[in-house]
């Protein structure tokens, strides 16, 4: 048994790392849309309808849910009863303490907003029955998990003289 003092260094460096990684870690986002031809769309998303539109099986992309619960979501967006899904989460978090440690519920809890809070949008966009694809990855981690069907890049870079944009592909 360890005693007070080296519970404590032990929590420090568990505690350290964890914010580390959580800084490091990225959210990525890829939007979809249910409607197929709608001037709003082309309006916003395709350089003023000069883009192209490309038609997805929802079915492939919903493996997306069974690649890796804690890195990879795929769902529809939440545009009314944000609040009462806010709850869940919450509720969902409190239940934890049962049986977890407030660290790791804390640190759960920051996984749930990077992979659940990005699928609530206010009601005033319902009109674009958005879906999303949401995917986690800390800088410097290759291995992102990927099934038969769909499959990722690394993180890479876009530097240009205005911005640098952190992306990364899917392949489906």
């Amino acid at each position: 048994m360890y005693d007070d003092q080296r519970v404590l260094e032990i929590w420090k460096k568990w505690y350290s790392k964890s914010v580390e990684d959580n800084y490091l870690t990225r959210t990525f986002c890829v939007f979809f849309s249910e409607s197929e031809d709608q001037l709003s769309q082309w309006r916003g998303y395709a350089q003023n309808g000069k883009g192209l539109a490309i038609g997805f099986d929802k079915r492939i992309l919903e493996e997306l849910n069974l690649i890796n619960e804690y890195n990879i979501a795929f769902g529809k967006v939440i545009y009314n009863d944000t609040e009462a899904y806010v709850q869940d989460i919450v509720q969902d978090n409190i239940e934890k303490f049962q049986c977890k440690s407030l660290v790791h519920v804390a640190l759960e809890l920051c996984q749930d907003y990077r992979l659940k809070f990005p699928f609530m949008k206010k009601p005033g966009f319902e009109e674009k029955k958005e879906w999303r694809g949401i995917v986690c990855s800390r800088i410097g981690n290759y291995n992102i998990p990927c099934s038969e069907q769909i499959l990722f890049s690394k993180i890479k870079y876009i530097i240009s003289i205005e911005s640098v944009v952190i992306k990364m592909e899917i392949y489906i």
